[in-house]
């Protein structure tokens, strides 16, 4: 059996979207759908824009399709308007993190070709390098404490 899982690396912008601040109350959020072939159960990667420039969190897709009238009111944390009218995934939290080697630069030398600025599918030597960054395996008690692992989170990505 062929797995078509697929791996994502959403941009996102601190300035329109107080994510930390969301995800530090909520384990899922939002997201626009747009026209990507988004399917349940693929994985995301979160790329922080200016002035952080560098991955921040790793979610898995729950739920795909949704109207923006279904969608979770998060209005409080939007930074400037959002537009309705939207469709939306669902993202769950597996796992946040913030370490310079998921910063622009390194991600550059290790397979990104363009600045994040719109959803894509990542390749297969910038996922290796990105998975290998975060820390499915370790024991959360021995982690950094600026680095955690969310409770329900898989252990390993496959």
């Amino acid at each position: 059996m062929v797995d078509s899982t697929n791996y994502w690396l959403f941009p996102w912008n601190p300035k329109e979207f107080y994510l930390d601040e969301y995800l530090n109350k909520f384990e899922e959020v939002d997201w626009k759908q747009g026209k990507y072939k988004i399917n349940v159960g693929d994985h995301v990667y979160i790329y922080c824009s200016k002035p952080k420039q560098k991955i921040r969190y790793h979610l898995q897709v729950t739920k795909i399709n949704i109207p923006f009238e279904d969608s979770t009111n998060d209005q409080f944390y939007w930074g400037e308007n959002h537009s309705n009218g939207e469709i939306y995934c669902r993202l769950k939290l597996l796992e946040e993190i913030n370490t310079e080697k998921l910063s622009l630069y390194v991600l550059y030398e290790n397979g990104l070709t363009a600045r994040p600025q719109g959803k894509q599918k990542i390749k297969a030597r910038l996922l290796s390098y990105i998975q290998s960054c975060f820390t499915n395996n370790i024991d959360p008690t021995e982690l950094p404490k600026d680095q955690k692992i969310f409770e329900g989170a898989k252990k390993t990505i496959t």
